[in-house]
């Protein structure tokens, strides 16, 4: 029988995770064998938050990309009004709150903060609130469920004949 829909969206989903894991796995051995990661006993997990981060930005994309049917350059748009200042601003390069508080929220809404906060919990032992530990897994998790549902519905009514 032919492939539905859904698993064509499911199949996207795992097609880009399983680039990710390679990915954040050759990063990290690379980190250990640098020395970058003083907490081997929990650095490992660092891998998993990488390939959620991933998914919590890639799934909510290819939502947005399977409800264009009109291609104008809407993901050059995307990358620059959108990514460029999530990545820049997520408090990766340094900490959010030496940005102004007008800036701040740029870096709240990326998910690349929330993975980073988690990740250096894991990588180097920093410390953060339960609670806040909490909202940063709840946030990826949610951008890419949500984004997943999202997604299977419109490939579902795109690709159904």
């Amino acid at each position: 029988s032919a492939i539905a829909p859904g698993q064509i969206a499911t199949g996207v989903m795992f097609g880009a995770a399983a680039r990710m894991v390679a990915t954040a796995v050759a990063y990290t051995a690379f980190l250990y064998l640098f020395g970058a990661i003083p907490d081997a006993a929990t650095g490992w997990l660092a891998i998993f938050i990488a390939i959620l981060a991933g998914l919590a930005f890639g799934v909510p994309l290819m939502a947005y990309a399977a409800s264009i049917t009109d291609d104008k350059g809407q993901f050059a748009l995307v990358q620059r009004f959108i990514f460029m200042p999530m990545f820049l601003f997520s408090g990766t390069f340094y900490p959010l709150a030496t940005l102004p508080l007008w800036l701040q929220w740029i870096g709240w809404i990326s998910p690349l903060w929330h993975a980073t906060e988690i990740g250096r919990w894991l990588t180097y032992g920093r410390p953060i609130e339960p609670l806040l530990l909490f909202v940063h897994f709840a946030y990826l998790i949610a951008l890419t469920v949500g984004g997943f549902v999202i997604a299977r519905r419109l490939f579902e009514r795109r690709l159904a004949a």
